[in-house]
């Protein structure tokens, strides 16, 4: 059993055990691993707000074309970042964010919690679309956490080509001479990655830094890790990302889900957060 199929089969025994039937995305679909209804894939259903961020987003996780919205998938992506992240939108988050494990976070103060946000970069190429944005505060400064959510992502094909559009703007590399060596070295073939997706995390940055200051932006990369040589090997990626981040004066951070919600468990009160903490223990760890 691959990654893949493996992350698949968790979250299908998760259903089985919540008495919940399972489709096929469409009439013609080989694998029933789609609720009827997003309530059922859903900690909480969504919020207006959160509602309103999707559909402007690019994903179009709530549509339905000829069959279910990608959110209903048990795999969703969107629906890990919701399941994690919305329950914090009308709750004092500190905790949350000291669980995150990163010494930058300490001291921020936090004010809100955005899904789907747009950061251009430039006009007639489409903005990137950050999962989720943390609005904090430092010495009245704003600071944000730009998260980027994997699920089954990184254990599928993905394709790796920066659009060469981005390589010709010369003025926004001027701070990330790093960045754009790996970009350069992406883009002839002479550097692939199995797991981590460099281009879409670059392409983060550069939305990033034209709309902040490199010290008031940080990039959180946070996944579902899995065992074996998958799990050595994307660690090894992730790490060797970070490293050229860090070169260029980017801050950039990475933590499993698993991780994630063990800090969760150890740092928030169970009484004050029962619900939330048996649901994401019992889905995804």
């Amino acid at each position: 059993m691959n990654s893949f199929e493996y992350i698949k089969f968790k979250q299908k025994v998760w259903a089985a055990n919540n008495n919940l039937s399972l489709f096929g995305s469409n009439i013609n679909s080989a694998e029933n691993i789609y609720l009827d209804e997003r309530k059922y894939n859903l900690f909480e259903d969504l919020y207006d707000e959160t509602i309103a961020e999707l559909s402007n987003g690019d994903g179009s996780e709530l549509i339905s074309v000829n069959g279910l919205p990608k959110i209903n998938a048990l795999h969703s992506s969107s629906s890990l970042a919701i399941n994690i992240f919305q329950y914090w939108r009308k709750k004092e988050f500190y905790n949350m964010l000291k669980s995150l494990n990163y010494f930058l976070f300490d001291n921020l103060e936090p004010k809100d919690i955005k899904f789907e946000q747009k950061f251009p970069v430039f006009k007639n190429v489409f903005p990137p679309n950050i999962d989720v944005t943390i609005y904090t505060e430092l010495k009245e400064e704003e600071k944000i956490i730009a998260i980027e959510s994997k699920f089954t992502e990184p254990y599928r094909k993905h394709e790796q080509k920066l659009n060469e559009s981005y390589i010709k703007k010369y003025n926004f590399w001027k701070e990330l001479p790093s960045l754009f060596n790996l970009s350069n070295d992406i883009n002839s073939g002479n550097l692939r990655f199995r797991y981590l997706d460099p281009v879409q995390l670059i392409r983060h940055i550069l939305g990033l830094k034209s709309n902040y200051k490199k010290e008031n932006f940080i990039l959180l990369y946070i996944f579902y890790d899995v065992f074996g040589e998958d799990s050595k090997v994307h660690h090894e990626e992730i790490k060797k990302f970070k490293d050229i981040c860090t070169k260029d004066g980017i801050y950039f951070h990475y933590i499993s889900y698993q991780e994630f919600i063990f800090n969760l468990n150890n740092n928030l009160s169970y009484k004050d957060h029962k619900e939330y903490l048996d649901y994401i223990n019992l889905r995804y760890l």
